[in-house]
């Protein structure tokens, strides 16, 4: 295959020459087969009696172009490099022979100690005593055991520190054992105690209620509700009512829970950790008309 070396411009010019070349074979051909064709006969059937030429037209052109394209190539001399030599890799075994260093000189012997002789100091002689005993020396060491002494008794132990000041507890509203009010009820246990202590605390306060005239005049109806504490001593204190009913109905069962202190009569105090407690109570008072 023959090479040929072309320029840009000349690429371009044989590219553009083709280009033209094929319009103006298109416009001749054009031309022929409007001036060839007979009447009644389209133009564009007539066209088929070129298409052997056409395609042969084709193929030149094909060729032309890719043979100018193709050549379109600047080839640019090989580079080498004087003076310089790519030798093969070569492996050099070279075998380097022991080297015999003579072992170092032994060190110097530490020179001899240097002794130095001290002169004796001059002592005085020693006058030897005679520590013998006469058979008629007389013996003044006592050989007896020597007497033994009783030990000093330890000091006393320090006073205790006095009790804390007791603390004034509020009262609670639940106790482990809730204050009993009855002598009766005072050796039952459990819920029975607690029945019985209710049982007798009403019926006393009941039976000291006195209705008030205006109340039952009125046709007034209610329960007072009577908060107290019942205190370590079994007696009670702050009385107040918690609910209250008009017309002399408060203060009726005020006075009937305060006889509980004034004809004496006393709870057993509820108890909490083994000790008396303060424990406070809610009492109702039913007033009602028969």
């Amino acid at each position: 295959m023959l090479i040929f070396i072309f320029s840009g411009t000349v690429v371009l010019l044989g590219l553009g020459g083709l280009c033209l070349l094929a319009g103006l074979t298109v416009l001749i051909l054009r031309r022929a087969l409007r001036s060839n064709t007979p009447e009644g006969k389209r133009p564009k059937n007539a066209a088929f009696r070129f298409t052997t030429p056409l395609h042969g037209l084709s193929l030149c052109l094909a060729i032309a172009a890719s043979i100018i394209t193709i050549n379109f190539t600047e080839f640019q001399p090989q580079e080498v490099l004087a003076g310089y030599t790519i030798e093969p890799d070569l492996e050099i075994n070279e075998v380097i022979p022991p080297t015999n260093h003579p072992p170092p000189p032994p060190p110097p012997p530490p020179p001899p100690p240097v002794i130095e002789t001290v002169a004796e100091p001059e002592s005085e002689p020693e006058t030897f005593e005679s520590q013998d005993i006469s058979a008629d020396e007389p013996i003044l060491r006592d050989l007896a055991p020597p007497t033994p002494v009783a030990p000093a008794a330890p000091p006393p132990p320090p006073p205790l520190p006095p009790p804390p000041p007791p603390v004034d507890e509020g009262p609670l509203l639940f106790a482990e054992r809730m204050p009993v009010f009855g002598e009766e009820c005072f050796p039952l246990s459990g819920d029975e105690r607690k029945a019985c202590s209710d049982r007798a605390l009403l019926s006393f306060v009941q039976s000291r209620v006195r209705y008030p005239a205006l109340a039952r005049e009125n046709g007034i109806q209610g329960t007072v509700v009577i908060s107290f504490i019942v205190e370590k001593d079994g007696t009670i204190t702050d009385v107040s009512p918690a609910r209250e009913v008009g017309a002399g109905c408060t203060e009726s069962a005020i006075k009937a829970v305060l006889a509980i202190n004034n004809e004496g009569k006393r709870f057993r105090p509820g108890i909490q950790g083994g000790r008396p407690v303060r424990v406070r109570f809610n009492l109702p008072v039913k007033f009602m008309l028969e």
